[in-house]
């Protein structure tokens, strides 16, 4: 039976029991995360030192920076896929060889595809939800001749579409959750069956999820303060001159707060990752020990 402790447990245990592979993923995504920023802001760096020069602006700049950003969030999505990949291999597959458990191969690429459909998926779902509800709006407010006299009924469709907005891809996030390493176990992409083992199941895994969320969002947010707000008062003393020297590279005493703040935000993400991975895999775990299926006989 899945239960909220099972999901938090497994989030948990796979960063106690795997800490080099949870620190390990924790830098291939920063690495790959600051490697893609730098390569973003070189063309802007380039522009503003041909402003500075008196040279005209390419006008294609813009263009080509909107297709590097769009190249680097595929890249860093695909990353991102194949460490979820790796931490859910970890639980299912301890004993399997291999630099922390990451692999490029079938399984990545299925996942991959998987999440591509998922997230189309989603933004379609959205997109006609959404349009559904501006046109209910729209034909609640002709029929009661215009908003003047009923100013709620804006408010109220605002409201609907705001809150549809978060909750439709929370819930459905939650529901389909299990197809990452159902996924994974059928080698073949998998979203049917992640669909019905959830059911009657979403609040226990919506809590168990929402508790490793909140967890390193608390982190987070005392990470931030102990190193941006300290960061941002060194610059404000500082006035202009220490502001521009940190833009130019020149960062003197605040290169030792930088590299804090640097390794403690890699290890977040690892565990991050790591937090994801273990729960969705103990979740899977025991939704499919409820269904009666060993999921390591499936196993090639």
């Amino acid at each position: 039976m899945v239960t909220v402790g099972g999901i938090i447990g497994g989030g948990l245990r796979l960063v106690r029991d795997r800490p080099v592979s949870t620190l390990i993923w924790g830098i291939v995504y920063m690495g790959v995360s600051v490697a893609g920023m730098l390569m973003l802001l070189l063309p802007f760096m380039q522009m503003s030192m041909a402003n500075a020069q008196g040279v005209a602006p390419d006008p294609t700049a813009v263009f080509r920076s909107l297709g590097m950003l769009y190249l680097f969030d595929f890249g860093l999505f695909v990353v991102l896929t194949i460490l979820m990949a790796a931490g859910v291999r970890a639980v299912l597959e301890p004993d399997e060889p291999g630099f922390a458990y990451i692999r490029l191969g079938m399984d990545e690429l299925r996942l991959v595809g998987l999440m591509l459909l998922t997230v189309i998926g989603m933004f379609v779902l959205m997109f006609v939800l959404m349009l559904v509800m501006m046109l209910g709006l729209a034909a609640t407010g002709a029929m009661s001749g215009g908003f003047g006299r009923g100013a709620a009924a804006p408010g109220l469709g605002v409201f609907l579409m705001v809150f549809a907005a978060f909750a439709i891809p929370i819930f459905l996030s939650v529901r389909l959750s299990p197809a990452l390493p159902l996924t994974m176990i059928r080698q073949k992409i998998v979203i049917g069956e992640a669909w019905r083992l959830t059911s009657g199941n979403f609040w226990k895994m919506f809590a168990g999820y929402l508790a490793l969320s909140l967890i390193l969002f608390v982190a987070y947010i005392v990470i931030v303060f102990a190193v941006f707000v300290p960061l941002g008062g060194m610059i404000a003393s500082g006035g202009p001159a220490a502001a521009a020297e940190l833009m130019q590279g020149h960062v003197g005493g605040l290169l030792p707060l930088l590299i804090g703040g640097g390794v403690v935000f890699t290890i977040l993400s690892g565990v991050g990752i790591a937090f994801w991975a273990g729960s969705i895999a103990a979740a899977t775990n025991e939704l499919l020990g409820d269904s009666g299926v060993d999921y390591a006989e499936t196993f090639a």
